[in-house]
């Protein structure tokens, strides 16, 4: 599987991917903003929260991707836990052209 389909496996479709990415950028760019402005070169609790709050936008945005492939998720709220599963089918498919690509 060449490196772009397995970017296209893993995000989903492209709305996914775009929510997934738009949370990246912005999360950057406010770390990259608060550690610039005054004080300098100090990252403010509050920023590493809203970033660490878009981050959890985008594992849910990948979460709601994943169930409509088919996986199974899990998601627990105490010391936040997300478990997404893929059926028994499917591993095992997956372990099988793994095996392949090894060869060629």
């Amino acid at each position: 599987m060449p490196k772009n389909d397995k970017l296209i496996h893993f995000f989903g479709d492209r709305f996914h991917k775009n929510v997934f990415l738009v949370c990246l950028i912005a999360s950057v760019g406010l770390i990259i903003a608060s550690f610039v402005t005054p004080p300098l070169w100090i990252i403010d609790g509050s920023v590493l929260a809203a970033t660490g709050e878009l981050f959890g936008f985008a594992a849910l945005g990948e979460v709601a991707a994943a169930i409509e492939r088919g996986h199974s998720a899990t998601i627990s709220h105490g010391n936040t836990q997300i478990e997404i599963k893929q059926p028994e089918d499917e591993v095992q498919l997956s372990k099988e052209q793994h095996e392949e690509e090894e060869e060629n």
